[in-house]
């Protein structure tokens, strides 16, 4: 055997001895220039893509949800994979006593905000954004509309599409008979299909966990957040009627 034959041999050797290790995918970030009519920068959701499903639905991914803080809701921490994608904060308006306003940011100090909520004062639901709240017109907001009388389903839109965040308790999804806060994401022209859930997590003597979304398909960037920034607002909408009704809530129905 050649010298060239010998030595072709001992590099396929030594490359067997060293496997090459897999590639980890690029971290999960939100880019800061999101416009309310941007094309999503990522797959966005088809309502043909997929067949209607027939089982419970497998997450593709799952944000977690957790207070910065302790006993709070005023500093949330998103999460993907252990990886902090968002930090959320809450600020009251009209010299702190008014409903709050929800801010999506890249950083904890939240220098850039990529999507918002806006609770009211004397009705459920809320209002949604794509971007800077601060340097947004009042007509880019869009509603987030209670749709029955005990809150059970909230409709909001998206590109003239309408998507609703359903109250449910199916275990199968993660949800809970004795929880008013879990809710599914769902088309309105499709409502067997899950696209996500909203799982509320609070434990009794855990002040930090809040809950988590679990999403079953693949949204798109701006679909993804607009979703997002609405389940913070009806879940911060029903943590103050709660609060003001001394813990006496309703569940209402669900499935």
């Amino acid at each position: 055997m050649g010298h060239s034959s010998k030595a072709h041999l001992a590099s396929l050797e030594k490359k067997d001895h060293h496997p090459q290790q897999q590639q980890q995918p690029p971290p999960y970030t939100y880019a800061p220039s999101i416009q309310a009519n941007a094309s999503s920068s990522t797959a966005p959701y088809h309502p043909q893509a997929a067949n209607p499903v027939l089982g419970p639905p497998t997450p593709i991914k799952s944000f977690n949800i957790t207070n910065a803080g302790f006993w709070t809701h005023k500093n949330l921490v998103v999460t993907y994979n252990g990886q902090a994608i968002l930090h959320v904060n809450s600020k009251s308006t009209a010299k702190g006593f008014g409903p709050p306003i929800i801010r999506l940011c890249t950083d904890p100090q939240g220098g850039v905000v990529v999507a918002a909520a806006k609770c009211k004062n004397w009705s459920s639901g809320c209002k949604i954004l794509l971007g800077n709240p601060d340097a947004a017109p009042k007509e880019a907001w869009g509603e987030v509309s209670s749709e029955s009388f005990s809150d059970k389903q909230f409709g909001f839109y998206f590109r003239e599409r309408k998507f609703l965040w359903k109250r449910t308790h199916d275990k199968a999804l993660g949800g809970s008979w004795l929880s008013s806060k879990d809710f599914k994401l769902v088309d309105y022209a499709d409502q067997r299909r899950v696209l996500a859930v909203y799982v509320s997590d609070k434990k009794m003597f855990s002040g930090s966990q809040v809950g988590r979304v679990d999403f079953m398909v693949e949204l798109g960037h701006d679909l993804e957040l607009l979703s997002l920034a609405a389940i913070l607002g009806i879940e911060e909408t029903i943590r103050r009627t709660e609060g003001a009704a001394a813990g006496s809530g309703g569940g209402g129905g669900g499935a």
